[in-house]
């Protein structure tokens, strides 16, 4: 077996160990790699020449990322997972115990039981690259963390930091973990190696490390009262956020409070027990799953490409200033272009808007921030696009207008740039009637809002260059980016399955259903919000256009009733919610957002017979999982696995289900056909179960088969 760790004795007494999983990208530990470290653990205890201990990576900007995924899908039961735990805990408890200073020099991703290590370790020090970040994202996987994460991080930075970040599974950079106690010291990666020895030569002889800690925060956490107010109050949030969907971040909160109340031991114990039970169940099953397909789909190999170093931004609204942020902030040099000065003011200050939220929360200085705007250059002609490697097209939902800028692209530019619609549902082959390169021309379909939506759906057409598709999935991963390729087809895969679902809601309001009768239904389902509260969200314009390109002009009455009338969604004030504005906005003066159940008496919604009361879930979720199976029989998606990634990063579909098609097969086929022809019986031939979807339930075939 190749060695994983390799260690380098310094004159000095400095014992200098590399981690370098062989055959691997990125350092993991793996089965493999914990035995040897249990080994080399029992080794450097008996030996009295080391004086201290830097553990290192050799990994380009991995220190560490966490577990094995692969040997954590493979537990079996409660048992064995509760098992592993307890092994892990015992080697990192025996590598705490060293009689030796020890210095994780963490330069790169830190996580998981990566970042679980470095807590064993007496000191951390970190380097200032963006590619260092600390955190622990196991509540994301549906875990918690098992190898002593909840019960060292409160130790180490107190309870109500360890929560933060426990709770949320996010991560930090080096500086703020620097803020939060979490790390000794921060060099620039330059340096970063000479100062680690540095850094150990003026620690040898440390028994234990000396930290200032608030007292006041001191005070208050070593007060049992006070820690469990902390805790309850941490409870009741995580219970409100999650609707009690996400067992994890709960289990996460007794493993803490346990052994802060009653010891580490007693916390680690209550840490494997907690572990092994959440490893097998099924919303970490499908979590994992999710984490797998979208690590899949941002680190994939690409094709052939064409170069990028600069683009064009057509269109300086909210997306189109999302764009160019985006753009900008990965280094890319952006002309951002409108039609008139003030539409250019407006992209900029929404660009610049979303830099002050990342210099809040520490993600990136200021002078990061006005480095990536200097690379944005507004015009209000087409001036520089023919030097652009792709034009980025974000204007108004009308396939006129798209056409009339495309036209305008490629008299311009000469053809020279792919021109990428960001387009929500018109589809390319309507768009390039007229096109003199239609080869160049591909979708490229953001979410909103830009910076916050993971998702970036590729539209190939018919005509499209394969090199063009690479190029531009390429670029999507560059930016951080979850990309899916997509057949042309009205509304592509996320919208196309989005319809039935926003159809059908609409339908359960003009049958006498309350707005928040029907979002609250969904909301408990698990969706983040409910579909009208989504429509308001895409808005109210943009979401009838897209029920116009997918039913051919049969946008639901409710939806032609609120253009009518001016709503235009939470970007308005008012759609199906009002949006309250001013001191309305303090949590004591009542919700931000309220239902606006007026909205069935607009005119032009007609009433119709409510009826029995159905199942609002089925009623809304079924016709999703019939359309979803029709995108993938007409191979819209390439795979199951698509489709489901596409639902939930596209528009919130429950993680902890895994998505629409997973929740089909865990639902069983043979139920959902069975449920869809009673709905049809009842509401009309729409709601019928698509053939592809009555021949697999028929063949026994699942959409997943592992």
């Amino acid at each position: 077996m190749i060695s994983a760790f390799h260690s380098e004795s310094m004159p000095d007494g400095i014992e200098r160990v590399t981690f370098d999983l062989p055959d691997r990208s990125a350092n993991i530990l793996t089965r493999d790699a914990m035995d040897e470290l249990r080994r080399l653990v029992t080794d450097w205890r008996r030996r009295s020449d080391i004086r201290a201990l830097i553990l290192q990576s050799a990994k380009d900007g991995i220190w560490i990322a966490g577990a094995d995924i692969d040997q954590f899908q493979a537990i079996g039961s409660s048992e064995d997972g509760e098992r592993l735990s307890r092994m892990g805990q015992a080697i990192f408890n025996d590598f705490a115990d060293l009689p030796f200073p020890t210095i994780a020099a963490i330069d790169g991703a830190c996580l998981g039981g990566g970042l679980e290590l470095a807590l064993a370790c007496r000191y951390r020090i970190a380097s200032r690259s963006e590619k260092t970040k600390l955190g622990l994202p196991e509540v994301l996987l549906g875990i918690v963390p098992a190898l002593g994460g909840t019960q060292r991080l409160p130790r180490l930075i107190g309870l109500r930091a360890a929560l933060d970040l426990i709770l949320t599974g996010r991560r930090i950079g080096a500086g703020k973990a620097l803020r939060k106690g979490l790390v000794d010291e921060t060099y620039s990666e330059t340096i970063f190696d000479e100062w680690s020895l540095r850094f150990a030569r003026g620690v040898m002889g440390d028994a234990k490390p000396r930290r200032r800690r608030r007292w006041r925060e001191w005070l208050l956490e070593t007060n049992p009262i006070a820690r469990t107010i902390i805790i309850s109050i941490a409870r009741k949030r995580v219970l409100e956020k999650t609707g009690g969907k996400y067992p994890a971040a709960p289990a996460a909160l007794e493993c803490i409070g346990a052994g802060l109340g009653a010891g580490i031991e007693e916390g680690l114990l209550r840490e494997a027990s907690s572990f092994g039970k959440l490893a097998v169940s099924a919303e970490s099953r499908n979590l994992v799953r999710i984490f797998r397909w979208q690590e899949s789909a941002r680190k994939g190999e690409s094709g052939e490409t064409k170069p990028l170093r600069s683009a064009g931004v057509l269109g300086a609204g909210t997306m189109g200033g999302g764009i160019a942020w985006l753009l900008s902030r990965r280094g890319i040099a952006v002309r951002l272009r409108d039609t008139s000065a003030g539409a250019l003011r407006a992209g900029l200050k929404s660009a610049w808007k979303i830099h002050e939220g990342s210099i809040r929360r520490g993600r990136e200085t200021q002078a990061q921030a006005e480095d990536a705007m200097g690379l944005i250059s507004p015009t209000l002609d087409l001036t520089g696009f023919r030097n652009a490697g792709i034009v980025i097209e974000a204007v108004v939902e009308d396939l006129q207008v798209k056409r009339e800028v495309l036209a305008g692209v490629e008299s311009a530019a000469m053809g020279g740039p792919i021109f990428a619609t960001n387009t929500s549902a018109i589809p390319l082959s309507s768009l390039i009637e007229g096109a003199r390169w239609p080869e160049r021309v591909v979708g490229m379909h953001f979410f909103n809002p830009v910076h916050a939506m993971p998702l970036v759906e590729v539209i190939r057409g018919e005509k499209t260059d394969p090199v063009v598709v690479e190029t531009v999935v390429a670029l999507a991963r560059r930016l951080g980016k979850t990309p899916i390729v997509v057949k042309d087809t009205p509304g592509f895969l996320v919208n196309r399955i989005l319809g039935p679902y926003i159809r059908e809601a609409c339908l359960l309001l003009e049958e006498g259903y309350e707005i928040g009768q029907v979002d609250a239904a969904m909301k408990e389902f698990g969706m983040p919000m409910g579909p009208l509260r989504l429509i308001d969200e895409v808005g109210i314009i943009v979401a009838a256009k897209v029920a116009d390109n997918l039913d051919g002009g049969a946008i639901p009455a409710v939806l032609q009733a609120l253009v009518k009338d001016g709503r235009l969604g939470r970007k308005g004030g008012e759609g199906f919610y009002h949006y309250s504005k001013g001191l309305a906005r303090i949590p004591w003066m009542g919700p931000r957002e309220r239902p606006d159940e007026t909205v069935r008496n607009l005119p032009g919604i007609p009433r119709r017979p409510m009826g029995d009361p159905v199942d609002i879930v089925a009623r809304l979720v079924l016709p999703m999982v019939s359309e979803a199976a029709a995108c993938l029989e007409e191979a819209i998606a390439a795979k199951a696995s698509d489709v489901d990634l596409a639902s939930v990063l596209g528009f919130g579909f429950a993680p902890f289900r895994g998505g629409v098609l997973s929740y089909a097969d865990h639902l069983g086929l043979e139920l959902v056909l069975s449920n869809l022809e009673a709905l049809a019986s009842r509401f009309g031939e729409r709601l019928k179960p698509h053939p592809g979807l009555v021949e697999r339930a028929k063949d026994g075939r699942e959409f997943h088969d592992d």
